[in-house]
């Protein structure tokens, strides 16, 4: 996989390096949100304002409010996307992490189309992957030893969250169990050591499958616990 960074900005703001796209369902554009609405699921009024919701605004500053509670408010979850191309994002699949001082996606890898065809094949239309993982020490310097299972605490508030999310869409989200952390680390790009020289490690704690509810929901085995070899 080639590592492709750059920002794409979810409300708008401009980006760290790299092309954009704003998906906020209050204001995109008409083009951008009907292109939304073809490759993934048409949102009614009632869900843009659902996911307004997790918004403040004063004057004419306006931020996102975190949806998933954290032990000591350290905040030790990353989020990743691994999603075909997108029209207005990019072409090819690709491998995002969420950045969320810009509150965006960045992509940090490539990915063929023929690679990521061969990984869903098992999966209904349009389903792509939701990666978790933790970086331990954000929590250790505070809490030690219990910090390893306040992350597992963080990351299931973190599941619990990415599935209420995707119910709102009217999505469907599945926990992809029997995962081993040696399958998902170079999923995500986790096993690079270099890339890491310096920074917090990250360590891989989940993947789950997300798809549009009115696609075939019928899943094989591969889909419940297993990625495609």
């Amino acid at each position: 996989i080639a590592i492709a960074p750059g920002v794409y900005c979810l409300d708008g703001r401009v980006g760290v390096g790299g092309p954009r796209m704003t998906i906020d369902p209050l204001a995109a554009p008409a083009e951008t949100q009907e292109q939304l609405q073809q490759r993934l699921v048409e949102l009614t009024p009632t869900d843009a304002e659902a996911l307004a919701e997790a918004w403040k605004q004063a004057g004419d500053v306006r931020w996102a409010l975190r949806s998933n509670p954290s032990s000591g408010n350290l905040h030790p979850t990353e989020g990743y996307l691994l999603i075909e191309g997108l029209p207005g994002i990019a072409s090819t699949p690709g491998l995002y992490h969420y950045a969320p001082k810009e509150h965006g996606l960045e992509r940090r890898a490539d990915c063929s189309q023929e690679t990521y065809s061969l990984l869903m094949k098992e999966f209904p239309p349009h389903a792509f992957l939701v990666g978790l993982t933790s970086v331990h020490w954000r929590e250790a310097w505070k809490y030690g030893e219990r910090a390893f299972r306040y992350c597992q605490h963080d990351a299931g508030h973190a599941i619990g969250t990415v599935r209420i999310a995707a119910a709102t869409l009217g999505w469907r989200m599945m926990l992809l169990e029997g995962l081993a952390d040696d399958t998902i680390a170079p999923l995500l790009g986790l096993d690079r050591a270099d890339d890491f020289d310096g920074a917090e490690r990250e360590h891989p704690d989940c993947m789950a499958v997300v798809w549009p509810a009115d696609t075939e929901a019928a899943a094989s085995a591969h889909a419940r616990g297993k990625l495609p070899g």
